[in-house]
């Protein structure tokens, strides 16, 4: 066990040590190569360093797995929990937050009740810290900021408004959406946002965009969905069918077929702000007919909007076409044809094509 506990530890500082030096370098590479960039990439790649500097990641894993002493798993544990403790890789992890902040995590995760489950000796330093939480929660939140956090959406404003009858600032309001943001626990792009209607709401539960999500970017079989998927598509009337085919094979969604049938279930403005937002992640854009009006490319009609979904496109385009090097005539000497896809919109959002 000594030797096993001594090869841990060296194991432990030699992996520390390798991703220390990595994430040095990379900061070396980026301070060296700036000075001549463009605004544009310096923009870009402070975004990215934005990312990494606020976002729990890891750089490198490399633990071997040890069988013959059985305990890789235990091994790789202990090594993340070891990067996990340096500030220089992961800022601001383990650092002490605002009970405040706490507050509006435990309403968005819907955790106001206690639980009642015993806990383990091992659990209870963590139980304890939860329970102060708790009953700060308990003590300064309202039926009202419950009732807002509880929603799948809410708006940013709204939520300042009532937290500030809680005892909370509103810029300490909105430096706990920043920091919940950056946690995971909420979506809230501020005024980051591209689409401007974001700028102001707060998604509560990320998992609800995925499930939403789901029904409309998905496997094209039957047989590899789900059952619930199954169920929906199989009580779909002839237009309803053919408005899927038409969403799986040329990757046009119709807004009826979206909003009546695969979003039946939720509200209109719950369909309004999942609209904005999967335009925002640039998965899918409103197509317009001749002057901007709306325009619906699966009916042919112009009283309702249909989407291109890129991410349903039936027919890839081959790699050779796309990377590594930009498409030219000379690439296609021999080929008996090329894919051409046409898209008819009054305006390109920025990075549109860039982003296909």
């Amino acid at each position: 066990e000594k030797t096993i506990e001594r090869a841990r530890q060296c194991g432990l500082a030699e992996s520390r040590s390798r991703v220390s030096k990595i994430h040095d370098r990379m900061r070396e590479i980026e301070s060296n190569s700036m000075g001549s960039a463009s605004q544009a990439l310096r923009d870009k790649v402070a975004r990215v360093r934005s990312l990494i500097e606020n976002t729990p990641r890891v750089l490198l894993c490399a633990a071997a797995s040890f069988n013959e002493w059985a305990w890789g798993v235990e091994f790789l544990q202990h090594a993340l929990d070891s990067l996990g403790q340096d500030s220089g890789i992961f800022p601001g992890m383990g650092g002490q937050r605002p009970l405040n902040y706490l507050m509006l995590q435990r309403l968005f995760a819907n955790e106001h009740t206690a639980t009642g489950v015993e806990a383990r000796d091992s659990e209870k330093v963590q139980m304890e810290g939860e329970a102060v939480v708790k009953n700060h929660t308990d003590e300064h939140s309202t039926p009202k900021l419950l009732e807002l956090c509880s929603l799948p959406f809410v708006q940013a404003s709204a939520l300042a408004d009532e937290a500030c009858k809680c005892g909370m600032a509103r810029d300490e309001v909105y430096r706990a959406l920043e920091f919940l943001h950056a946690t995971g626990s909420v979506l809230f792009y501020g005024k980051s946002a591209r689409v401007e209607k974001l700028r102001d709401i707060v998604f509560t539960r990320p998992q609800w965009i995925i499930d939403a999500i789901k029904y409309v970017i998905h496997e094209r079989a039957d047989d590899d969905l789900n059952e619930e998927m199954r169920v929906l598509h199989g009580r779909l009337d002839r237009q309803g069918k053919e408005r899927l085919t038409a969403l799986q094979k040329r990757g046009r969604l119709c807004s009826r077929l979206l909003r009546e049938e695969l979003w039946g279930h939720l509200k209109r403005d719950e369909q309004d702000a999942l609209v904005s937002l999967m335009g925002a992640f640039r998965l899918m854009h409103e197509t317009h007919g001749e002057g901007g009006g709306r325009y619906c490319q699966v009916c042919a009609t112009n009283d309702h909007e249909s989407y291109v979904v890129p991410a349903t496109f039936q027919d890839p385009i081959d790699d050779g076409y796309v990377a590594p090097s930009v498409w030219t005539p000379r690439n296609g000497q021999g080929c008996k044809g090329v894919l051409r896809r046409e898209y008819r919109c009054s305006r390109l959002e920025e990075e549109f094509l860039s982003g296909l």
